[in-house]
Formats: C-alpha cells, sequence, structure tokens
C-alpha cells in the first residue's frame, strides 16, 4: 500500500527526467535524488527516472552505475539484499533499449514493473537494522477476502482492499428501509457517532426496495471492524429476509347464515340503500358481503395438497369430539348478533372494516380452543393468532372493484350500533373453500356437529 500510494508523490523525478537532454542535467538529478533521505519507497520511481534517462546522451554503464548506487543504501524496513536484488539495467540492456525503438515510457514501465515485483514479494517480512526493526504491510489487492464477515448483515465477500480508491471496504448484504430511520431518522446522530469513533465513511445506498450500507476506511481494516462492532447492536434486525407469502385456500368457521340472519341482513341492505348519507358506500360493488357469506372465521389455512385437506379434517373431527364437546358439556350455544363496529386498531372514518359483533359469555373460548389445539397438532395454519377475534365481516374493501383502501363508516357504525341481525344456534364448525363455486356462499368440504 505504502510503496504504491507515494509512486504519485514522486512523479516530479520522471518529470525532471523526462526533460534530460545532457550529461550535467543527468548528474543534476542524481544528486537532488542521493543527498535527500530516500526509502525504498522511492526507489522505484527513482529507478524509473534514471533508466528514462538512458534514452538520452547519458551513456548506459553511466545509468546503470548510479542506480545501483541509489539503490544500494535503503532507509526502510526492506532489507539491503532485497533492495540490491531489484533488477537493474546492465549497459548492453540500456544499449538494446536506445538501439531499438521502444521508447523511454517502455524502459520505465518494464524497470518499475521488475522493481514493484521484488519488494512486493519481500514487503510482509521484518528485518533488523541499526535503529530499529520495521514491517512493511502491503494489502491485499485482489483474490479471497482478508476479513471474513463478523456477522449475518455482512457481505460474505468480506472487507477487502480496493486499489483503485485507496481505501477499505465492507459492504452489507441487502437490509430493510428500517436501517435507514435507524441511522438516519429524526435528528439521529447515531451515524455521525460512530463514523467519529471509528474514522470511517458509512453509506446508505437503495437497491430497490432495500437498502445496501457500505463501510469504508483509509486508515485500515481495524477501522472498518471497529466501525461494523459498533453498528451490528443497531442493524441486527435490519435483514431483508423476503418474507415467504402464505397461500391460503381454506378456512374454518362457525356458519352464520342462517335463514332468520339471511332475512335481517338483507333487510338492513335495503335500508342503508335507501338513505343519502350512504349513497357513496352503496355504490362501491362488492363491499358489503351476500347473506349466504355471513360467518365467523377461526383460522385461516393453507391446504394446497389432497393429503393435507384430509388431515385438516380429521384434526378438526378430533377436536370437536374430544376438546369442543368436553368444553361444553351438552350446553346450548345461542350467539346474539348485534351491534356494527370497526376493529380498534382502526378509526370508523378511516377503516377497511365493518363487522357485527357476536354475543354469548362461552364463544370466545370455544374459539380460541378450537383454534389452538389446531394449530399446536398441524402446520397447516400459519401466521394465525392465538386468540381469535370474533366478528361478522358485514363490509370488506378488500373484494372493491376499483381497489380502494379505507372508507369512511363512522356514521354507519353510529347508526347501527345496537342493530339486531337475529339469534344463531351454534352447534357446527365448518371447513370451507375460498375457491367458491358460486358467488351466493362459500363451499363447505367439510363440517362437524359438537
Amino acid at each position: 500500500m505504502i510503496l504504491l500510494s507515494r509512486w504519485f508523490c514522486c512523479r516530479r523525478f520522471l518529470k525532471m527526467s523526462s526533460e534530460l537532454s545532457s550529461k550535467s542535467n543527468y548528474d543534476a538529478v542524481s544528486t537532488a535524488v542521493l543527498s535527500r533521505e530516500s526509502t525504498s519507497d522511492d526507489v522505484v520511481t527513482t529507478a524509473a527516472a534514471f533508466t528514462e534517462a538512458a534514452s538520452g546522451a547519458v551513456s548506459a554503464a553511466s545509468v546503470s552505475t548510479t542506480i545501483t548506487s541509489t539503490v544500494a543504501a535503503p532507509t526502510d524496513s526492506v532489507s539491503i539484499a532485497t533492495v540490491s536484488s531489484v533488477p537493474v539495467p546492465t549497459a548492453e540492456a540500456a544499449t538494446d533499449f536506445a538501439s531499438s525503438e521502444a521508447t523511454s515510457a517502455d524502459v520505465v514501465s518494464t524497470t518499475a514493473s521488475s522493481t514493484v515485483s521484488v519488494l512486493a514479494d519481500s514487503a510482509s517480512t521484518s528485518v533488523a537494522s541499526t535503529d530499529a526493526v520495521y514491517s512493511v504491510p502491503v494489502p491485499s489487492v485482489a483474490g479471497p477476502s482478508t476479513l471474513p464477515p463478523l456477522f449475518p448483515w455482512l457481505d460474505p465477500a468480506g472487507c477487502y482492499f480496493d486499489v483503485r480508491k485507496n481505501r477499505w471496504t465492507q459492504h452489507s448484504v441487502d437490509l430493510t428501509t428500517a436501517v435507514r430511520k435507524i441511522l438516519l431518522g429524526d435528528k439521529s446522530k447515531l451515524l455521525r457517532e460512530i463514523q467519529g469513533l471509528s474514522e470511517c465513511k458509512i453509506a446508505l445506498n437503495r437497491e430497490g426496495r432495500n437498502q445496501r450500507m457500505v463501510v469504508t476506511s483509509r486508515k485500515s481494516k481495524e477501522a472498518v471492524i471497529e466501525a461494523v462492532n459498533l453498528l451490528h447492536p443497531h442493524v441486527e434486525g435490519c435483514l431483508a429476509v423476503a418474507p415467504v407469502r402464505t397461500h391460503y385456500t381454506h378456512f374454518i368457521a362457525f356458519p352464520m347464515n342462517t335463514e332468520a340472519v339471511q332475512t335481517a341482513y338483507n333487510s338492513f341492505i335495503v335500508e342503508i340503500k335507501s338513505k343519502e348519507e350512504f349513497k357513496d358506500l352503496v355504490a362501491m360493488k362488492r363491499l358489503f358481503y351476500v347473506p349466504g357469506k355471513l360467518h365467523v372465521t377461526l383460522l385461516m389455512l393453507s391446504l394446497d395438497t389432497p393429503e393435507k385437506i384430509e388431515e385438516a379434517k380429521q384434526l378438526l373431527s378430533e377436536i370437536v369430539d374430544t376438546d369442543a364437546k368436553q368444553f361444553l358439556n351438552n350446553d346450548s350455544l345461542k350467539v346474539k348478533i348485534e351491534g356494527l363496529a370497526c376493529f380498534t386498531r382502526m378509526k370508523p372514518d378511516k377503516t377497511s372494516v365493518v363487522f357485527a359483533n357476536l354475543h354469548h359469555e362461552k364463544l370466545q373460548e370455544l374459539s380460541d380452543l378450537i383454534a389452538t389445539s389446531f394449530m399446536s397438532r398441524c402446520e397447516l395454519a400459519p401466521k394465525n393468532r392465538e386468540s381469535v377475534t370474533l366478528h361478522m365481516t358485514v363490509a370488506n374493501t378488500l373484494h372493491v372493484r376499483p381497489r380502494i383502501r379505507f372508507i369512511d363508516a363512522s356514521k354507519l357504525v353510529e347508526q347501527y350500533a345496537d342493530h339486531h341481525f337475529g339469534i344463531v344456534q351454534l352447534n357446527k364448525v365448518v371447513i370451507y373453500s375460498l375457491q367458491s363455486k358460486t358467488k351466493d356462499m362459500y363451499d363447505a368440504i367439510f363440517e362437524k356437529t359438537f
């Protein structure tokens, strides 16, 4: 790294040597270089400068002698033996170059390349001098990573040295946009503090919907490690793992579409259609449920094979015969459906679902019993809550076309907060298919009485 970076600092010698046209100019350059405290970092540039001079009026033997004397007195960690092994153009070689069609630039390139090769081979070893022991570190510029990933959010390629930009670099894998809020959120000073402590630069770049972090340092790879360690507690939860979307095919529910409830529900729809304040809601196609689909959902199921369907049927039958019947102990379950409401996480003036409330002291406990028993015995009901939110959906924006997210149902909920939809004698649980053959009701593939 040191050898390569200081190459550019010595370009003035190349410029001086390119202007040589006589022996006196050459001697002046030789004296200038030899009079300073030259190190092995200057060997490459010095050799190149003098070799370029060889294409001028100076003799090849003079050039060879001067270069040898220059590289023979190193003052840094590269040993005399190593520097002495740098290929120095002989009188014959210099004559060949001078007599050929090669330019001075070719001479510089050839000699400099050989010099760098020799110095790099010995740069990682420490050698003794009269003063101290030094070591010349040369960072890896290609090939395998020099720093394995410390944490799962780091790029497996690890930390590497970017020669072109002269810095150590560590990339992250895809992170969620939450990392931007954590590090660059409202009045957040976290990123600046970490950059200050580690003396690294940290950048966040957008990669599609995700973020990629880049940690860089011109100081050392240890600085990158320090920055990564400081970042880890804040970044570890931001891995952008693509969520696996569950494809639901069926659901377990209590049917609420009795003849009496459907009649009451139809009367409700006719009533709101006649009122001016609800004309916008009524105009939305498929917002309100058809009466034949009224139900109370207990679990959503993913049954994508015939074997899974049979497993679900058998398991639900066992749960009803044991857990549910034991819980009810032959008690009747008359559920009253009364009053409209919205989920507590939403406000009535901005909601996506309107439902009717269900009233019975044992209904919640029975619903949770069936749901938890089913989930604990199989993996057919992913991503369901352990506690069932009891509701009979009346309106849902999910099915509206063209699509909308929310409706203002504040007046509807207010006026029908005590509306009575009937009483259901609940005595069975059903597995319905989401792929209905008709629009009027869901297809029941299995039902079990209790």
